[in-house]
């Protein structure tokens, strides 16, 4: 075919219309599919049916009774279910094409499958099949993987109940995607970095899974091993919390974001007493709540649980709590011990800032100002910061009251070649 005016053509082919019309399809695909809306959480829901009367079970017993279960969330304003019509479910055939949907309708959630009426020794029953897919921000294939892994665990692929009981199984099924939407959901809000939303999901899961993991005396196993789950993300939730307070006290040196910590600590530790993190955290508020023996006795019950990457650390905060309270012996002992372990040289300078503090705030401590130049000479190391720690501490007069170390200090000036 040719269409053109005056002196021009162009040439249209059978090919160029075939393309046309392709083109057309999906860009019609894509803009007349449902979209989720900004700030919301969109689920999406493309299960399959076979007939009138399994749609109108599943959007009056089972999306129904979603949609009021997550309005009862304390998120329940950030939820936005969104259910395929059948004309696009259909078209939902396996991971590849649930991904294309995903994105396409901007949702972070797509729980996809079909339901059917089958005769199963000569009793009807209605049957789920179940896949789900979450889309989030670029993670590294680890952490991806175990999102997967999450989805794929707590979604029940495959659910069989008899129709003489359909009130009961839609029940049971729609209170099963609930929990996994709002677990999944956590996962990805976690793993995407919104740690608020993440730990109420976790937190409100925390209280709802034990109440129904038996039902007539029987365990569930899917609810057992979303609880196993959803106690683990919990935690990762709290440590999370007290990482971000902690760094806001590291930029602004104020106690405030310290004592922030508690709240969530108290929570941790009925989670997790045994919890490596939540302790370091807890002997540091304890000594900023000025009971430095309470935070020695917090990290000298831990210490036999901490791994050999994170020990030198345990003894260079144990050092330093011995040097402030003045028993030298035991915080040498525990610096020497702690230079033979590997510890990043960043928290090394935040070591060195933090005894800085503490001298600048009590400078009648002169013993630390020698353990401060320890940490400069052995862990850094910084030679000149080293030897003008340990002039200081040797030239002051009240150093006489730590003899060992006023020797200590000299033969270290003495090795220093500048």
């Amino acid at each position: 075919m040719k269409f053109g005016y005056g002196d021009y053509y162009i040439d249209v082919t059978t090919e160029d219309v075939a393309s046309i019309h392709k083109l057309s399809k999906e860009m019609f695909a894509r803009l007349f599919v449902p979209k989720n809306k900004p700030l919301e959480i969109g689920i999406i829901i493309a299960i399959k049916t076979e007939n009138n009367k399994e749609k109108i079970r599943l959007e009056n017993d089972l999306i129904a009774g979603l949609n009021e279960y997550l309005d009862k969330s304390k998120l329940s304003n950030r939820f936005n279910i969104i259910n395929y019509p059948e004309s696009i479910s259909s078209k939902i055939i396996n991971s590849e094409t649930a991904k294309l949907y995903l994105n396409r309708s901007r949702a972070h959630l797509i729980v996809f499958g079909s339901l059917a009426e089958r005769n199963i020794n000569g009793e009807n029953n209605y049957i789920f099949k179940l896949q789900g897919l979450v889309r989030h921000v670029p993670i590294k294939g680890s952490v991806k993987r175990r999102l997967a892994e999450d989805f794929s665990t707590s979604l029940p692929n495959k659910l069989v109940f008899p129709e003489t009981k359909e009130l009961l199984g839609f029940e049971l099924t729609k209170d099963l995607l609930g929990y996994v939407i709002k677990f999944i959901s956590g996962s990805a809000a976690q793993v995407s970095g919104d740690k608020n939303i993440s730990y109420k999901l976790f937190k409100e899961l925390s209280s709802e899974l034990p109440i129904i993991q038996k039902v007539n005396g029987v365990e569930n196993p899917i609810v057992t091993e979303i609880i196993k789950r959803n106690r683990f993300r919990l935690i990762g939730s709290l440590v999370l919390k007290i990482e971000d307070l902690y760094n806001i006290y590291s930029l602004k040196r104020k106690d405030d974001a310290i004592f922030e910590t508690e709240s969530i600590l108290n929570e941790l530790r009925i989670i997790d007493p045994d919890n490596i993190y939540g302790s370091l955290a807890y002997a540091l508020l304890l000594f900023k709540k000025l009971n430095t023996d309470g935070a020695i006795s917090e990290l000298e019950s831990t210490l036999p649980k901490v791994n050999n990457n994170d020990i030198a650390l345990w003894r260079y905060n144990l050092g330093f709590l011995y040097a402030y309270i003045g028993k030298i012996k035991e915080a040498l002992e525990f610096y020497r011990k702690a230079s033979y372990g590997i510890i990043d040289p960043g928290v090394i300078n935040d070591l060195e800032i933090f005894i800085s503090e503490e001298i600048s705030k009590n400078p009648q401590l002169i013993q630390l100002i020698f353990f401060r130049g320890l940490i400069n000479y052995k862990a850094k190391p910084d030679y000149v910061l080293a030897k003008k720690d340990f002039e200081t501490f040797v030239n002051n007069i009240d150093s006489k009251k730590y003899p060992d170390i006023v020797g200590l200090a000299k033969k270290y000036l003495s090795e220093i070649p500048y």
